[in-house]
């Protein structure tokens, strides 16, 4: 069970992530969360080098979708200036806005991969899917209110992957065996 929660990689943040390493996976749609991923979660704008790399993702011919678990107006503040699909209110595990999102970019379970911070959530939604798994570490420490009770959850988590060295403690941006 506690495989469910074990991502594919472990990056320190999304600019990590290349296209060419999408590609590399066989990966051809990405759903990418939203709060403490692209931006901390009190940040409503796309700053310049987040809009530059999703923009990179879409120029190689990969599918990108926003999804979050937050409302529609947050949501679409984010995404509609950049011209991306959204998908507000994503009740992420729960696997129906997964398979909306793959639906969307015309993929398969296997050639999604999923972008988030969170293990009960982003993990733990797209691995029951099927997709391919990358947890980043959160943009900053502080969570919105209901988000702070997973992120007790995932350090129980966490410590018992790093402690059967299915994770690394350390996450650099030079670390690609982080798994």
């Amino acid at each position: 069970m506690l495989n469910l929660f074990l991502p594919n990689k472990h990056v320190q943040s999304v600019f990590e992530l290349t296209p060419e390493f999408f590609k590399s996976e066989g990966i051809k749609g990405i759903v990418v969360d939203l709060d403490n991923t692209l931006v901390p979660w009190d940040v409503a704008d796309c700053p310049e080098k987040v809009s530059k790399w999703l923009r990179s993702l879409i120029d190689a011919d990969l599918h990108v979708i926003i999804f979050s678990n937050n409302n529609e107006e947050r949501v679409e503040r984010f995404a509609k200036p950049l011209d991306i699909p959204y998908i507000p209110r994503a009740k992420k595990p729960l696997t129906a806005a997964f398979i909306k999102a793959a639906s969307m970019m015309n993929v398969s379970s296997g050639q999604l991969a999923v972008v988030g911070d969170q293990l009960l959530t982003d993990v733990l939604g797209g691995n029951r899917f099927g997709a391919y798994t990358i947890l980043v570490v959160p943009l900053v420490d502080s969570d919105a209110p209901i988000t702070q009770f997973n992120r007790r959850m995932e350090r129980i988590i966490m410590n018992r992957f790093y402690e059967t060295g299915r994770l690394q403690r350390s996450v650099t941006n030079d670390d690609e065996s982080s798994l």
